[in-house]
């Protein structure tokens, strides 16, 4: 849930940033929205393609090794 409430914030960071250029530029501002669903859809397939859970796992493991702890209430 966190890694997903940061990937969120990035890519609204992302989409402001792309109204600020659509404001400077006239040509983007006419594809704006073809843009900002093309940027969209690139960053949910590479969201998908990192594996959030096994990384988030590979975390949560790699920390047991390391210190012995296991947070089980929130696994």
């Amino acid at each position: 849930m966190r890694l997903a409430a940061e990937t969120f914030t990035w890519g609204l960071g992302g989409l402001f940033v792309l109204l600020l250029l659509a404001g400077a530029s006239h040509s983007l501002r006419r594809q704006l929205a073809r843009v900002a669903v093309a940027v969209a859809a690139a960053g949910l397939l590479a969201f998908s393609l990192s594996s959030p859970d096994g990384r988030i796992a590979e975390r949560n493991v790699d920390r047991w090794r390391s210190t012995g702890n296991l947070d089980v209430s929130y696994l």
